[in-house]
């Protein structure tokens, strides 16, 4: 079976990640650290959909879950990936209580 040539590009995220508990740590360590930088609330949230835009182009899903959350960013209009992008820093949040 031939592979296509955006198939070679793209890389498991989990390669990089471990597994999802740990990306989010991280993830709620980054944005702690942004926080304690000064940065905004919204400017914090406009970096994390700008990462969302380029995993949702370039990370091969994985899993099931993976699949359903590329899936629903590409179906997604702007305002409703700033929507999940906010719901998803507040998933980020209630991991440091």
């Amino acid at each position: 079976m031939k592979i296509k040539a955006e198939e070679k590009k793209c890389v498991n995220a989990f390669d990089y990640t471990g597994d999802w508990d740990s990306w989010l740590d991280r993830l709620h360590g980054g944005m702690k650290t942004a926080e304690k930088l000064g940065m905004s609330e919204e400017r914090i949230q406009k970096i994390g959909k700008r990462l969302a835009d380029h995993l949702s182009k370039s990370i091969c899903a994985s899993t099931p879950e993976e699949q359903l959350m590329k899936d629903l960013w590409n179906v997604a209009s702007e305002e409703e990936r700033k929507t999940m992008t906010a719901v998803f820093f507040k998933l980020l949040d209630k991991r440091g209580l």
